[in-house]
């Protein structure tokens, strides 16, 4: 069975879809995996993360440089590996047979409020993430994100920005089925089961 990653902006859909496969696609065994670094895999890992951005809130630590960058980096790469390890075990139920795997949230999201990267080539690491079979993309309008996710408090121009980035984005990537965003949810979810048999079709040939 593929293994894929559903991505798109806030209020694009994402988690409604994934419960739907969670759902109604249990024919298939699904493994749903929310790649948030606000769930990771281990908890002590997000117990260590809140201490390290205590730690970097200190006054005395933020005026030295290097430490604070040293204690980020640790941070990161904790995060890193976290949905590293995600990536493995989902990976494995796929490729075993055992069923599909669904990656919610993948590190794309954050790669493309940092698309591109002028400032760094090493962060996000994100970018060094190994990608799964396929992407599904589901496009949002800003206008629509925005009323969806009232409560984020985004701008339009920030929206906006953000879809563009993610437009562009995904042109980097060979396998990524894009969901427009005036199509209905029940055509969504033909276009997702019809592209979990493209991508088995072609999981079958390589193998």
């Amino acid at each position: 069975m593929p293994a894929f990653t559903i991505v798109g902006n806030d209020g694009s859909g994402k988690t409604t879809i994934t419960e739907y496969i969670r759902k109604n696609f249990s024919k298939m065994d699904p493994l749903i995996f929310d790649m948030k670094a606000s769930k990771p895999f281990f908890g002590i890992i997000f117990n260590i993360r809140n201490f390290l951005k205590k730690l970097n809130s200190v006054i005395l630590i933020k005026k030295i440089f290097f430490l604070n960058s040293l204690i980020s980096f640790i941070g990161e790469n904790l995060d890193f590996f976290d949905k590293y390890i995600k990536y493995k075990i989902g990976m494995a139920w796929a490729d075993a047979g055992y069923g599909l795997t669904v990656f919610e949230r993948y590190p794309t999201d954050r790669i493309r409020g940092e698309f591109p990267n002028s400032k760094s080539k090493i962060f996000p690491l994100e970018q060094f993430f190994p990608f799964p079979d396929g992407m599904i993309y589901l496009d949002v309008t800003a206008r629509v994100s925005i009323h969806r996710k009232k409560k984020d408090k985004h701008t339009l121009s920030e929206m906006t920005s953000k879809r563009e980035n993610y437009l562009k984005l995904i042109k980097e990537f060979d396998e990524v089925k894009l969901i427009h965003s005036k199509t209905s949810f029940k055509e969504k979810i033909k276009n997702i089961k019809d592209y979990i048999f493209e991508l088995n079709k072609k999981k079958k040939k390589i193998t």
